[in-house]
């Protein structure tokens, strides 16, 4: 009678443990499908939003090509070529330039034959003699400040602002816009003092000198290492020296 409790008993908690198995392998496969239509239904959407607003492009629906009564603005000399808008007047912002000059109205210039604000920080440098406003450069195609950091250098004896609170770093014009120089690992600076204190220039760039293994640092003509360490220069590298 045990045997054949304990039998019984076996087959019902393999029972169980199968139903649970399965209706935890049936809940994964319900929620991927879920997960699957949703993000389906998603790409639908994002796939429908990329076309038939207001400066995007014509959809291909023909009776439908622009929403919310847009007309569909074609290029003439590529059909390929279009964006939904109130009207498809050339020149105004956002819309296609002019083949005759003034290509585009006032403050806009064309860039990949669309009419963009120019001028201002950020914005795309006018085709005007000008290109810019007043405070600004025309550098990589934008309109910037000059003199900071990745920016154009500016005109004048200061062409770049110097980062404050940073012993012995600067900032230098290179390659026409402005980078910082003399730190440790960074890019020596085109005069001296080439790095900041406790730095050596190397290949034009700065190292860490003076510590344990490190370079010996250089200073008129002779070299150094940390003195508080007991660190003396041999053959050009800072060591322990035990006497």
């Amino acid at each position: 009678m045990d045997y054949i409790n304990s039998s019984l008993t076996h087959k019902l908690q393999w029972f169980y443990l199968s139903a649970i198995v399965l209706l935890l392998f049936s809940g994964c496969n319900i929620s991927q499908e879920i997960s699957d239509k949703t993000k389906g239904s998603q790409g639908d959407v994002l796939l429908a939003d990329e076309c038939g607003f207001d400066g995007l492009k014509c959809c291909d629906n023909p009776d439908q090509q622009c929403k919310y009564g847009q007309m569909c603005c074609v290029a003439t000399e590529n059909n390929q070529e279009n964006y939904c808008a109130e009207d498809c007047e050339l020149g105004k912002e956002k819309a296609f330039c002019r083949q005759s000059e003034p290509s585009c109205d006032p403050g806009l210039s064309c860039r990949d034959k669309r009419c963009l604000l120019c001028g201002k920080e950020n914005q795309i440098c006018c085709s005007d003699g000008k290109q810019c406003d007043t405070g600004f450069v025309c550098g990589s195609g934008k309109c910037q400040v000059c003199g900071r950091i990745g920016n154009p250098c500016c005109e004048g004896s200061r062409q770049c602002e110097q980062p404050e609170s940073k012993n012995g770093i600067r900032a230098e014009c290179y390659s026409d816009s402005c980078r910082e120089c003399g730190f440790s690992g960074g890019p020596a600076c085109q005069n001296e003092p080439f790095c900041e204190p406790g730095n050596l220039k190397n290949n034009n760039f700065c190292f860490l000198c003076g510590g344990l293994n490190q370079p010996c640092c250089s200073f008129d003509g002779g070299s150094a290492c940390n003195q508080k360490e007991a660190l003396e220069c041999v053959s050009g590298f800072c060591a322990l020296v035990i006497n």
